[in-house]
């Protein structure tokens, strides 16, 4: 009678440990596929919600459609920390800038240029640079 118990006592715990470890390694996946972490006040969910396509080029005019590339882009512009500087007005934009463009379903165009480690010579990119990330799926996207 004790054997029979603790059997049923041990099978109860091994069947709720593989419930909590199913249930654990389901969320942790829901939760990093469906998300954009918003880190900054200029990229946000109102805005992603309304981008349509981003553009790259000073005037935006290489387009990318693709939902998934421009979720993937605009993961990585709002995943950025950006601290606000006080814009120097005799600091021209050198070459060697990168210029995205978000092209809103309204039909508005919003650009923001990047050149070093500033953005649109307004903010410091403190953490999460994308730059190099964009480049690379724009290049990927192009072929």
């Amino acid at each position: 009678m004790r054997q029979n118990c603790k059997k049923v006592i041990v099978s109860v715990i091994l069947s709720f440990a593989m419930i909590l470890s199913a249930i654990s390694v389901g969320s942790t996946a829901e939760a990093n596929s469906g998300t954009i972490q918003y880190n900054n006040k200029i990229f946000t969910k109102k805005l992603f919600k309304n981008t349509k396509k981003i553009g790259f080029g000073s005037d935006g005019s290489q387009i990318i459609k693709d939902k998934k590339t421009v979720r993937k882009v605009y993961a990585l512009l709002a995943k950025m920390k950006l601290k606000v500087e006080e814009p120097d007005p005799n600091e021209e934009i050198k070459a060697g800038f990168v210029s995205v463009v978000i092209h809103t379903k309204s039909g508005k165009k919003k650009t923001y240029i990047f050149q070093g480690d500033k953005m649109d010579n307004k903010y410091i990119i403190t953490k999460n640079h994308p730059i190099d990330k964009i480049r690379k799926i724009y290049d990927e996207a192009e072929d």
